[in-house]
């Protein structure tokens, strides 16, 4: 199972408060799944959960998981509240009703809806500098292709150690 529950974790203080979370960080096959499993988990022991890096409108669900998603419906931390479960032949998807997407690596920001990675534009920048992506491979997003040549320079600049620095001590 990939869910991380840390409330069984050696040396945890007993007034921390657990914290349900995937234990992968990457995006997976089965983003919906896996978000629904973390959602219902958090429901059943009344504690925190955290579905960084999951897409929650990707894969399917099956039965069981929809009957978990009703009877969350009424739960106040549910995160169901901006998703509608539509049925397609024999399983179900989560389609969200907001306008807009969260990012897919942070969830905190926006997503941009024409982002490859469906990340907001931090993460994204991030991402492709990270990876070292080749070109035809980047988000072809403006906003996130500025942030990533930003941060670029940025970085480049921090990484100038100033040559010619050192000679003019020397006098």
């Amino acid at each position: 199972m990939i869910i991380r529950d840390r409330c069984c974790v050696p040396g945890k203080q007993e007034n921390e408060e657990s914290i349900i979370s995937p234990i992968q960080e990457r995006e997976s096959e089965r983003g919906a799944a896996t978000f629904v499993r973390i959602a219902f988990k958090a429901f059943e022991m009344d504690c925190k959960f955290n579905y960084t890096g999951i897409n929650t409108t990707f894969g399917t669900i099956a039965e069981s998981q929809k009957v978990k998603i009703d009877k969350m419906r009424d739960w106040p931390k549910t995160p169901f509240a901006e998703y509608e479960v539509t049925k397609t032949q024999n399983y179900y998807k989560l389609v969200s009703t907001s306008k807009f997407t969260h990012c897919t690596k942070c969830t905190k920001g926006r997503a941009n809806g024409h982002c490859k990675f469906q990340f907001c534009v931090t993460c994204c920048a991030k991402h492709v500098l990270s990876e070292n992506i080749q070109d035809n491979m980047k988000c072809k997003v403006k906003t996130h292709m500025k942030k990533a040549s930003i941060m670029e320079a940025a970085q480049d600049d921090a990484e100038d150690d100033g040559e010619g620095e050192e000679g003019d001590n020397n006098n």
